[in-house]
């Protein structure tokens, strides 16, 4: 195996792994968590200071375990029953116990959350007091990265800065990408088969249960001919001809499961679960309904993650713009292309069909809705693989495209660098307006 095939093995251990609940009330709940082990007695007040971005991402998102969306309920039931050392399964360890008690400490109005402006990307800080300390913790750079934690000023933990990713610094380009998939040893990417499962088993729990928006169950329901509710109890037997279709469903049900508060993990793609159902999800589908091998399938999931990977690390970790849309599609359309036969020109031309056109649809926030845009993205991811391998592909005259993905994906950069500040203070004040009229909590 050469150095770089073992780079981009380690690239995707480091980036392909499994949270339970949406990533933003996660890190909520892991920022306040990794208090609990200092307070010697229990809290009185948990102050939360979020970045704009980190804000926006969980105030419609219900918590594993929970029936209550947003923030707070994330970060008090972290407080009382999280376990920081699980990581992004730090609530592995809430009982229904420990949700009552976050939801009367929300009640009581002990819980504050404030917008921090000066902050960028993912940043959250929690002051939590108690009767004999005051305990602030900081999470910075990634969602399960804890940089600090202090007791009464000292400070009892400290991890390096996180700056960025080994993703973000990897010289990767297509032609890498490709070359990897077609000659890794497959053994080498078995582990995953994990993620598909993982995935693949959300979306069947979307299905057979009414989970968010039920989209999921809806989009099922129209796709069986002969539809009967019976077919909900086993979906995998009533599988459409359409590999799109089943792609979709798989998709929507999925985040249905994940954003309407399964507790069940989903497996993430560079720290989103959302953008890992988004890119391993579609592939499952087409690899199930044109009856591709284990090992085919294994390669083409590899590619969309290492796609999806390189369409985040150019353009950001967090922006203004639905990175399902446009980095995990991405890597679908490859995906999709490659398991068609796909030559290396054609598969760049899916994903330059997939960038321009998905460019204009917004991220404002997490949420069960998420599940449409899912849906949007992976029929996008369909129609761009399958139009390039008709040889069509965009190009200068088409907006954001242009002749080759490097320079298409210079444009974007461009547009996302001068419009993300302004975006993401109004995305955000609508949600600080929201989060208002409820009444329930104060927010800054």
């Amino acid at each position: 195996m050469t150095n770089e095939q073992n780079n981009l093995v380690s690239l995707l251990k480091r980036e392909v792994l499994p949270a339970l609940g949406c990533t933003g009330p996660t890190a909520y709940a892991l920022v306040t968590a990794c208090c609990r082990p200092y307070m010697t007695a229990p809290p009185q007040r948990l102050t939360m200071e979020l970045s704009p971005e980190l804000f926006k991402t969980g105030f419609g998102v219900a918590t594993p375990g929970s029936p209550e969306p947003g923030i707070a309920i994330a970060a008090a039931n972290g407080l009382f029953g999280g376990d920081w050392t699980l990581g992004m399964e730090v609530l592995n360890t809430a009982t229904p116990a420990t949700n009552a008690q976050a939801s009367d400490f929300i009640a009581a109005r002990n819980l504050s959350i404030l917008c921090d402006w000066s902050q960028r990307g993912i940043y959250a800080r929690a002051v939590v007091t108690t009767a004999n300390e005051t305990i602030v913790s900081v999470l910075e750079g990634a969602y399960d990265h804890i940089l600090s934690i202090a007791v009464n000023g000292s400070a009892v933990y400290r991890s390096d800065a996180l700056g960025e990713s080994e993703g973000e610094k990897a010289e990767l380009d297509l032609a890498m990408l490709l070359s990897f998939v077609n000659t890794v040893d497959v053994d080498r990417i078995r582990f995953l088969q994990d993620g598909i499962d993982m995935n693949y088993a959300l979306a069947i729990e979307g299905i057979k249960n009414p989970f968010g928006h039920e989209v999921g169950r809806t989009l099922f329901r129209k796709a069986c001919a002969g539809f009967d509710e019976s077919f909900y109890a086993d979906p995998a037997s009533h599988i459409p001809a359409s590999a799109c279709e089943w792609g979709k469903i798989l998709v929507t049900a999925a985040a249905d499961a994940r954003m309407g508060g399964c507790n069940m993990p989903a497996m993430c793609t560079m720290g989103d679960g959302n953008q890992g159902i988004t890119a391993i999800n579609p592939v499952i589908a087409a690899a199930q309904v044109w009856d591709t091998d284990e090992a085919h399938t294994l390669r083409a999931v590899a590619l969309s993650h290492l796609v999806s990977i390189y369409i985040k690390s150019n353009i950001g970790k967090t922006t203004p713009f639905c990175m399902c849309g446009i980095g995990s599609a991405s890597g679908v359309a490859a995906a999709i292309s490659y398991l068609r036969g796909a030559t290396n020109t054609q598969v760049e031309a899916a994903i330059i069909n997939l960038l321009s056109p998905m460019m204009g649809i917004l991220c404002d926030g997490a949420k069960p809705g998420c599940a449409f845009k899912m849906c949007i993205a992976t029929e996008m991811a369909f129609t761009a693989a399958e139009t390039s391998l008709g040889k069509v592909s965009l190009g200068f005259y088409d907006g954001m495209a242009d002749s080759t993905l490097a320079k298409t994906l210079e444009h974007i950069k461009e547009v996302v660098k001068n419009s993300s500040p302004a975006l993401s203070e109004s995305l955000v004040n609508v949600i600080i307006k929201k989060t208002e009229a409820l009444g329930t909590l104060p927010v800054h």
